[in-house]
């Protein structure tokens, strides 16, 4: 009985009713008692999984009660760093089987003022008598102060530090003894404007690959102020470069800067690398103006790329073997420049190491007999660039020969056929007289792959040549071999005769299939039934020379098999006798002495029961036809009466039958009491 894994556990009256096909209103009912038995089952979902939040983040534990037993579970929920309180309501919870039910897990902890928001893992359990179920929920707990608050924070303290700054150059000029000649006439009393360029100190520059010369997009540039002690920790400022690797620091604090450079996969560089890092003085009063436009210090540099690698693996087809070159060249080297080269391994795997990056990179791939196969890769700085290489195409490949008489002229006129899966394509020998007289030629033909190939011509027995094409392979006469054509075709004949089960004689078969095969070559039939040429056979237009294998085979008879070998158009005989496989019973069962009718006779092997009952005429006659070879038990009862009601048999025979046996009995009991 199959039932639903959330059908209730319990007990349950069933009623089984079995009916007969055979007689109407035969019917049989059973009472039975179902038990099923308890079992608990169920699934834990968080729903959502991940939650954001500030001091407090709710989320719901979802159970689904997926066995067959209402089950009482107790929900927990934790935050392993103790810095966030976790609880759940309700904290215990029933589910009925095939139901689901929902707890609230509610974190609540202490809220960071600033940084970025922090992840909390909150691991949360629900616990029966026999099941733990756990998962795993995401709270990302934000800041009071968010990031975008602190930048504008910064952002002011800068405006207040310039207001300090211009307070301080101001109050400067002010105490100078000849204010007229310092200072315009209406700067003390605000009247006059002031040029924020006089005191915003400029750098810039530019970045490029030193690979490739070209620019470098997305550079950190940092600037750091050199303060009194004469070093500094960290950047006064930050830019990025452009996608024409140009930066601009433009409002910078007079004083003395190094910049450094730096990006993910690049060799860290200062301003001035190739000696002592180079100090930079920003001073606007220093700074020229060309055209209108501020003109300012310049710092420009070329990165190093951390040595790049190519990996990949060379897909080749099923039973080729061997290694493929890789070699690696800069797309922009002259022609000629011979690269990098690597051999794989024997799994087709590879791996090119200390490429210089940024750059671009053609990549070939060469195998003896394929075409090569050719990829530009773009590597950036210190990648590792995985190449995704197809499977290798092999060389154009071709096939030729010649096709000769016996006497071995060369023959004009022949039909050659190429054949492989959807291929297929046809030339004819040039006939004498013509250049290249009986030979042929298949160009251009896809390699590695199995091509079998066909030759007819009228008043010759055809051949079939078969030959695998190795990549780029040019397969010629000494690789296959001249074909030679036959005049005429081989005729295979014969009478197959079986053995008589239970007799020393032989009789002719009819029905019997007849199979000739060889290599590319198969014809099939049958022998004659009934008449006076029952049992025999022929097989025509057979191809010559050749070898062929004649195989026979019929129900109840063993699998016969002849060879014969065609040098020339001949008629070949084979004629087999074939030995049965079964055994038959043909018996007489006796009651009492007395040859009886109508008793019910079982043959049984432990596996299968065959079933009859003996003739009334001629009287007590019965038979098995077909039996496979083994031991059995013969059982008799009286009448079929006898056995629908289950009365004990008249008599129980162990038998033992053998291939080509007929058991004649008689088989004699007492009659039933």
């Amino acid at each position: 009985f199959a039932i639903p894994p959330t059908f209730p556990a319990g007990e349950y009256d069933l009623v089984l009713r079995v009916f007969s096909t055979n007689v109407d209103d035969d019917v049989v009912e059973h009472d039975i008692r179902l038990e099923v038995a308890p079992f608990e089952s169920a699934t834990l979902q968080l729903r959502p999984s991940l939650v954001n939040g500030g001091k407090s983040a709710e989320l719901q534990a979802v159970i689904v009660n997926t066995g067959n037993v209402a089950t009482e579970f107790a929900v927990l929920a934790e935050e392993p760093t103790r810095e966030v309180a976790c609880r759940t309501e309700p904290a215990t919870v029933i589910v009925e089987p095939g139901l689901e039910a929902a707890v609230t897990v509610i974190a609540t902890g202490k809220r960071p003022w600033f940084g970025n928001p922090i992840p909390r893992s909150i691991e949360i359990s629900a616990t029966s008598s026999t099941l733990e179920l756990a998962e795993t929920g995401r709270f990302n707990q934000k800041p009071r102060v968010a990031r975008g608050i602190i930048t504008a924070l910064i952002l002011a303290s800068i405006v207040v530090l310039w207001a300090l700054v211009f307070w301080f150059v101001i109050s400067r000029l002010g105490k100078q003894q000849d204010a007229e000649k310092q200072v315009g006439a209406g700067f003390l009393d605000g009247s006059a404007e002031l040029d924020l360029a006089n005191i915003a100190g400029r750098i810039e520059g530019n970045v490029v690959a030193a690979s490739t010369q070209d620019p470098l997009d997305g550079i950190t540039v940092e600037a750091y102020r050199i303060r009194a002690s004469g070093e500094s920790d960290r950047p006064d400022a930050s830019v990025a470069t452009d996608a024409d690797g140009a930066y601009l620091f433009e409002a910078l604090l007079p004083g003395r800067y190094q910049l450094r450079f730096s990006a993910e996969g690049f060799v860290e560089e200062w301003c001035g690398s190739k000696g002592p890092p180079r100090i930079i003085r920003v001073d606007p009063a220093r700074q020229s103006r060309t055209e209108g436009e501020l003109v300012g210090s310049t710092c420009s540099a070329k990165l190093t790329g951390i040595d790049g690698v190519l990996t990949g693996v060379v897909a080749t087809p099923d039973g080729v073997e061997g290694v493929a070159t890789i070699t690696v060249v800069p797309s922009d080297a002259p022609p000629g420049t011979p690269g990098k080269e690597v051999q794989s391994e024997s799994d087709g795997s590879f791996i090119v190491e200390g490429l210089p990056t940024p750059g671009d990179y053609d990549v070939t791939v060469s195998f003896d007999g394929f075409q090569p196969q050719t990829t530009t890769v773009s590597l950036g700085g210190g990648a590792t660039t995985v190449i995704d290489s197809s499977s290798l195409v092999g060389q154009a490949g071709s096939i030729s020969g010649s096709v000769v008489a016996a006497s071995g002229e060369l023959l004009g006129g022949v039909e050659v056929t190429l054949r492989s899966g959807p291929i297929e394509r046809t030339v004819v020998t040039p006939t004498a007289g013509s250049t290249g007289t009986g030979t042929y030629l298949f160009s251009d033909l896809e390699t590695p792959r199995n091509y079998v190939l066909t030759f007819t011509i009228d008043g010759y027995s055809a051949a079939t040549r078969s030959l695998e094409l190795g990549p780029g392979e040019d397969s010629t006469d000494d690789v296959n071999g001249v074909v030679t054509l036959v005049r005429g075709s081989g005729t295979i004949t014969g009478r197959v005769l079986g053995v008589v089960p239970g007799q020393s004689g032989t009789t002719p078969l009819g029905g019997v299939i007849v199979r000739v095969t060889s290599d590319g070559f198969t014809a099939e039939t049958a022998t004659i039934t009934g008449g006076d040429d029952e049992g025999r056979y022929t097989v025509t237009d057979i191809p010559v020379p050749g070898n062929y294998t004649v195989t026979f085979s019929a129900n109840g008879y063993d699998l016969a098999a002849d060879y014969v070998r065609f040098d020339a158009p001949t008629t070949e005989s084979a004629s087999p006798t074939l030995s049965p496989t079964t055994a038959d019973i043909d018996a007489i069962a006796e009651v009492g002495g007395t040859p009886t009718g109508g008793v019910v006779v079982e043959l049984n092997d432990g596996v299968t029961r065959r079933l009859t009952a003996t003739a009334f005429s001629p009287s007590g006659v019965f038979s098995f036809r077909s039996v496979p070879p083994g031991w059995y038990t013969l059982t008799f009862w009286e009448n079929a009466s006898a056995v629908d009601a289950g009365d004990d048999p008249l008599r129980v025979f162990l038998i033992e039958l053998r291939a080509g046996q007929i058991d004649t009995g008689p088989y004699t009991m007492p009659r039933a009491r």
